[in-house]
């Protein structure tokens, strides 16, 4: 069985995460080694880092320029677009797992497989315009938006629905790069895509006056960019004619991880409107504010999962999970330890942080700071739980419910812990995840006893 790099669905940037590395298993090559493979996880981990604090950026320069409401519309525009651009997020792993396959059997057969990925994306894309459309519509009464923000914030996207279309089909580079063993291609691909998307929202913000219209044409002329330049760097694919099923083996490999993807990002890029329905938009603002901070501590702490449990992984080919454990222990204490203590960090300056940066109006309390310091402990732990399940088992469409079951918990308790401020908001996250991380220690427990009484 393919064993393919695990990546935390809930923390990491849709630039980053918008397709697999390789799989270990990929026969090394000129662009496959050790060596580019390490020069591509550095890549990625500096996108990663610098896309967290370029958002802190481009958030006092839209409150700045902007002000309070076009920073709250922007933040749901924004957040649903990165949102649905995970809808091809399993796309790379079923390539990295079918392309061996079907480029053994015949140059023609690689043609049909390339030809339904072709077709896939569009597929995809009009997918992600007909929901951007329908939330165009429908967004601006369940938020209460004034008139004079509904215009704005119809016209953006729509906007993105229109470029939706064919974002997917121009990814097609990307995603041959992927098929190449082109480490380094496809992480400079990612680094572009995250930094070039905010650079392009704070250039419309100083050089024009057109708000969030201009921000949404400042995004998607960055991302022709950067697939205008991915064109230059990847492989010639020749299209063939599209067959069903390649898209029935692609949905199988892919399927379970795009869910997840999607379920466990809905945690990041849907809290606003779940927020925005039951508060105001001065709340998401709040939120967003309050948790600036947090979030990049989060997404910082989630870097040593991509390199803890590939070794852990790619170990226990030959020994057990149990064993890996063992033998890395001092290496997942300390990184244990650094979470904790980038959450106490994060507890201690939270306040002064928001203060300076935007304005203590925009803080939501300390109690909420002390809970969403916890809830980066518990979000850290349950998704290295979640990779290591991953990693020992057969399939991925078991962690599936496990995420559905947490969304469920918080959007039908929202209402009721809204209703008293947005203070406690954070134990709900506490609470939605604790039942899941509860059933991964249980799963893996279960998966080593097993293992050993097969030793």
């Amino acid at each position: 069985m393919d064993i393919c790099i695990p990546v935390s669905p809930i923390t990491i940037d849709r630039g980053i995460a918008s397709n697999q590395l390789a799989p270990l298993s990929t026969p090394p090559s000129r662009h496959g080694s050790a060596r580019f493979f390490k020069h591509a996880l550095i890549i990625r981990c500096l996108a990663m880092g610098l896309a967290a604090m370029l958002q802190l950026l481009v958030t006092r320069v839209i409150l700045h320029q902007l002000g309070n409401t076009q920073l709250a519309l922007w933040t749901l525009i924004y957040q649903i677009v990165i949102f649905l651009s995970m809808l091809d997020i399993g796309v790379g792993n079923g390539i990295s797992r079918l392309i061996a396959e079907y480029e053994a059997i015949s140059q023609e057969r690689l043609a049909a497989f390339w030809g339904t990925i072709k077709s896939i994306g569009w597929m995809i894309g009009m997918i992600y315009a007909v929901i951007l459309v329908a939330g165009a519509l429908v967004a601006p009464h369940i938020l209460t938006m004034s008139k004079s923000d509904v215009r704005p914030f119809t016209t953006a996207m729509l906007i993105f629905a229109g470029w939706g279309l064919f974002r997917f089909r121009l990814a097609l580079p990307g995603w041959g790069m992927y098929a190449a063993t082109d480490l380094i291609g496809a992480a400079m691909f990612d680094f572009s895509m995250v930094v070039l998307r905010p650079l392009g929202i704070i250039a419309i913000c100083y050089l024009c006056d057109y708000g969030i219209v201009g921000m949404a044409i400042g995004v998607i002329t960055s991302e022709a960019i950067v697939y205008a330049l991915a064109r230059l760097r990847a492989p010639r694919i020749h299209f063939g004619k599209a067959e069903t099923v390649i898209i029935w083996r692609m949905l199988w490999y892919s399927g379970s991880i795009t869910v997840i993807a999607l379920a466990g990002g809905s945690f990041f890029y849907l809290t606003g409107y779940l927020i925005g329905s039951i508060k105001s938009l001065q709340d998401i603002n709040i939120y967003q504010c309050s948790t600036m901070l947090g979030f990049l501590v989060l997404r910082l702490s989630s870097l040593p999962l991509q390199t803890i449990f590939p070794i852990l992984v790619n170990s226990g080919r030959d020994t057990s999970l149990r064993e890996n454990i063992r033998l890395n222990r001092r290496l997942i204490f300390g990184y244990g330890i650094s979470v904790f203590l980038g959450a106490a960090m994060f507890f201690c300056a939270n306040h002064l942080f928001v203060k300076l940066w935007v304005g203590d109006a925009y803080y939501a309390g300390d109690l909420f700071t002390l809970l969403f310091g916890v809830y980066i402990i518990i979000n850290i732990f349950q998704a290295t739980m979640k990779t290591a399940l991953a990693s020992i088992s057969d399939g991925q469409w078991q962690l599936v419910g496990m995420v559905l079951l947490e969304i469920a918990v918080i959007v039908v308790c929202a209402p009721s812990v809204l209703a008293h401020g947005l203070t406690l908001f954070p134990a709900l996250m506490i609470l939605g995840h604790l039942f899941p991380v509860g059933l991964c220690v249980w799963q893996i427990t279960i998966q080593m006893r097993r293992a050993s009484l097969a030793a």
